[in-house]
């Protein structure tokens, strides 16, 4: 299983998750920053690397894999949080179930 930042993260509608200087969809290794508040309301700051559903699909492909699930997660629509609610509309992550072909 590989589970990674959703690859269409910085066009949904999380306040604090915005893309670096020159950033495309399109374009590999672009990156991303966050400003994660954690539950006691202090701040992470996180920077990460965009990689198109494509690219990640491709790269397990040539290491071998087969694609056998793509999870979406989703917050249950109760969620407390502003974060978890926003998660009930867009995944903020993905998760690939793969195995060796």
């Amino acid at each position: 299983m590989l589970s990674e930042v959703h690859p269409s993260i910085a066009h949904f509608s999380f306040p604090n998750a915005r893309p670096g200087k020159g950033y495309s969809y399109f374009r590999r290794g672009a990156e991303l920053l966050f400003n994660v508040e954690q539950e006691n309301g202090e701040h992470i700051a996180i920077r990460d690397y965009h990689w198109a559903l494509s690219d990640i699909s491709l790269l397990l492909k040539k290491a071998g894999f087969l694609i056998e699930e793509v999870i979406e997660p989703r917050a249950p629509a109760s969620a407390p949080g502003k974060y978890l609610k926003l998660r009930h509309k867009s995944p903020s992550h993905i998760i690939i179930k793969a195995r060796l072909a």
